[in-house]
C-alpha cells in the first residue's frame, strides 16, 4: 500500500506523555498505512505536545473525514501538510525558503548549510539570534530551486546531530501583516512567543478603544476629586 498518495499532518493539541505508537493507532484505524510518526523532544527530556506523522494511502485519503480525533484519550487537531507526488503548497506559491525550529544552542550556519545542502543548492542560511548574539533556537534556509523545499519537508531533518522541524516560510501577499506556514505550525503547538503576534486589525481597534475609555473615566474622577477640594477649601474660607 505505500506505493499509494504519501501524506504528511501535523499533529497537534496532543495530551502529555502521548506515544508515536498512538499516534500511529490513530491512523491505522483511519485506513492509512504509517511510515513514520516524530514527537519531538523537549530540553526537558519531556515529549512535545505535537507530532508529525507520515501516512500512506491506497485510495482516498479518509483521515480528516474519520470521526473525531482522538488520540490518547484527546481530541488532537491535524493538519495536511504535503502530499508526495502532487504540488505542494511551497511549489505553488514559489516559496523558496524553509523555516527550522528547535536548532540547538550551539547551532551556528554552517551546520545547518551542511545539514540541508542534499536537498539542493542553497542561496542563504540564517540563524536567529538575540541582543546577546546567542542563537533563539530558530532559523531559516533559502534554497536557489523551490523544490528543495519540498524535499526538505517530508524527511526527518537533524543539525548538528539534534533532531528539528522544518515547514516551507509561505508569505501572504495582502496588505496586513503577513502569517507565514511556520507561525501556523507554532501556534498549534502552543508556542507562548506568538500569542502577542495573534492580533489583528479588529482586536487591535478594541483594546485601543477600551484603553481610551479607561483613559477618559480616570480623568473623571480626576476632575471630581479637584471640584471636591476646592469646594472645601472655599468652605472653610466662609
Amino acid at each position: 500500500m505505500s506505493s499509494g498518495l504519501k501524506k504528511k499532518y501535523f499533529v497537534s493539541n496532543l495530551p502529555k506523555d502521548t506515544t508515536p505508537e498512538q499516534v500511529s493507532e490513530f491512523f491505522t484505524k483511519a485506513g492509512a498505512e504509517v511510515l513514520q510518526v516524530i514527537i519531538p523532544l523537549r530540553k526537558s527530556g519531556q515529549r512535545a505536545r505535537y507530532a508529525f506523522a507520515t501516512v500512506a494511502f491506497q485510495a482516498e485519503d479518509q483521515v480528516l473525514k474519520y470521526g473525531k480525533h482522538r488520540i490518547n484519550g484527546g481530541e488532537a487537531v491535524l493538519k495536511s501538510m504535503l502530499a508526495e507526488g502532487q504540488d505542494s503548497s511551497a511549489e505553488k506559491l514559489n516559496v523558496h525558503k524553509l523555516f527550522i525550529r528547535g536548532l540547538p544552542d550551539d547551532v551556528d550556519e554552517t551546520h545547518i548549510r551542511d545539514s540541508f545542502i542534499q536537498y539542493g543548492p542553497i542561496v542563504s542560511v540564517e540563524v536567529v539570534r538575540d541582543t546577546n548574539g546567542a542563537p533563539r533556537g530558530f532559523g531559516f534556509v533559502e534554497f536557489k530551486k523551490r523544490h528543495s523545499v519540498r524535499k526538505a519537508s517530508v524527511q526527518r531533518n537533524y543539525v548538528n546531530g539534534v533532531e528539528v522541524l522544518v515547514a516551507p516560510k509561505v508569505a501572504n501577499k495582502t496588505k496586513n501583516v503577513a502569517k507565514d506556514a511556520s507561525l501556523r505550525l507554532r501556534e498549534e503547538a502552543g508556542d507562548p512567543n506568538v500569542s502577542a503576534r495573534k492580533l489583528d486589525k479588529k482586536q487591535a481597534s478594541k483594546l485601543a478603544r477600551k484603553k481610551k475609555r479607561r483613559a477618559e473615566a480616570l480623568k473623571k474622577v480626576q476632575q471630581q476629586r479637584e471640584r471636591l477640594k476646592q469646594q472645601r477649601e472655599e468652605a472653610l474660607q466662609l
